[in-house]
């Protein structure tokens, strides 16, 4: 196993509740380098901690994390709430660490593990990650960034070519993971590239150019045939030919075809049959926008019934002091009319 393999074991099993208004996670981590543990650390974090580290990293590489945190809860009034609710604590507990362990073992992109912000926030070592020596895509020696993160090593070629077998192999018994997938047509492409590089400096003879092209197209085949959900745009008939949703493997001649009645793919729906990538981006965008507009549109209505329920405990409260009145009034009178009735009594009686 080499050096540059890095792995982090994450386990929250511990919390404290402090002055019963937030929750305090122990997050403990073991570094391993190799087959060998070169570090045990814990930290004492909040929930709202994560969310600002989250928030650092995001400014700092200037986009999204793949990663997810656990939603806040907010209570009627727009508050924050459930921090120190067990069963929230456990939900948090087991999505912290779902969130820590796949930040730090992600492969694919490593731009945030040597970030000032996640080294405080760990209190790690500033060299605790061999691998970030790789480039923000972890990819092999040999790759060169101004070549468009192509590699340009005729032996590297190879030794890449057998890592992505791997890791669909890895993919096929993680239940075809979405993310491994996705990585893998990004290596697949890179690999693409790379061939039409060698090709065009002629660092092998066009005979094993072919061999190669060969056996990288029936790696896509498989990766067709292995492909779910997301990542099953693929042309399932061609392993050389890219499926409706753009040239993920260079440009495409064929213009998107609507899938055969009864041959629908999974996922597919009437807005995003025959578009391209960045288009089905956009969309879902515009999506995420509209829902957006609509969850501000539905704040706006629930505040509105909050003030009106305001309002109305307002005046009830005023209709009953009101009517506390009356009944003190109605209380004299009946008083008096009782002594009046008494005296008449005893007059008619004298």
């Amino acid at each position: 196993m080499s050096d540059y393999n890095v792995h982090v074991d994450v386990a929250i099993n511990d919390i404290k509740i402090v002055k019963k208004s937030y929750t305090l996670y122990r997050v403990d981590l073991k570094i391993i380098r190799g087959n060998k543990e070169v570090g045990q650390y814990h930290v004492f974090k909040r929930f709202s901690d994560f969310i600002k580290l989250k928030q650092n990293l995001e400014h700092e590489i200037h986009s999204e994390l793949p990663y997810e945190l656990p939603p806040r809860r907010y209570n009627i009034w727009g508050k924050p709430s459930g921090s120190c609710d067990p069963d929230i604590i456990e939900e948090r507990k087991k999505e912290l660490v779902t969130f820590l362990h796949d930040m730090l073992n992600d492969s694919f992109d490593t731009r945030w593990k040597n970030s000032p912000y996640l080294i405080e926030f760990l209190q790690f070592p500033s060299d605790w990650d061999k691998s970030s020596k790789l480039n923000a895509y972890d990819l092999p020696s040999g790759t060169t960034a101004g070549t468009g993160n192509s590699i340009v090593d005729a032996q590297k070629w190879l030794e890449e070519l057998r890592n992505c077998k791997s890791q669909l192999e890895e993919a096929r018994k993680d239940d075809y993971s979405t993310k491994l997938l996705i990585q893998l047509r990004l290596r697949i492409q890179i690999l693409d590239k790379s061939l039409k590089e060698i090709k065009e400096r002629q660092l092998v003879g066009e005979g094993e150019v072919q061999r190669r092209r060969n056996l990288l197209n029936a790696l896509k085949d498989d990766l067709n045939k292995s492909s779910k959900g997301p990542s099953s745009d693929w042309n399932d008939t061609k392993g050389d030919e890219i499926g409706s949703k753009g040239p993920l493997f260079g440009a495409s001649e064929r213009s998107p075809q609507r899938p055969l009645v009864g041959r629908r793919k999974i996922g597919e729906t009437e807005a995003t049959i025959g578009l391209q990538n960045q288009e089905l981006l956009q969309l879902d965008r515009s999506t995420m926008k509209n829902q957006d507009k609509q969850l501000e549109e539905l704040r706006n209505i629930i505040r509105s019934q909050k003030n009106m329920s305001l309002e109305m405990n307002d005046e009830l409260a005023a209709q009953n002091e009101l009517l506390d009145m009356l009944s003190g009034d109605v209380e004299t009178t009946a008083t008096k009319l009782r002594t009046a009735n008494r005296r008449a009594k005893k007059f008619n009686d004298g």
